[in-house]
């Protein structure tokens, strides 16, 4: 297993540890290691010299930011019209 914090140092570091960079960081952080934990929003945070909350709110505020591990493959359904009569249900069903 990979060592968290200087998996995320080196991906900051790769930024200048620029704060203006914090997406290109977070998804960088989320490709390298699958999700980005409280560990790795707190690493990025200090790496960057910012508040723990800007990271958490970036990382919150995007649902393909995850904070756990997710599968390979992620389905997203949406409730909306145009999904209802393309048949969402029978995607969700299956």
């Amino acid at each position: 297993m990979k060592d968290l914090h200087a998996t995320v140092q080196a991906i900051c570091k790769r930024f200048s540890n620029d704060r203006t960079r914090l997406m290109d960081i977070v998804l960088a952080t989320r490709k390298e290691l699958g999700n980005v934990s409280g560990d790795a929003k707190n690493t990025i945070a200090h790496c960057c010299g910012i508040q723990h909350v800007e990271v958490e709110s970036l990382v919150s505020f995007y649902a393909f930011l995850a904070h756990q591990p997710v599968a390979t493959a992620v389905v997203r359904l949406c409730n909306d019209v145009p999904d209802q009569f393309a048949g969402v249900d029978a995607v969700a069903r299956a």
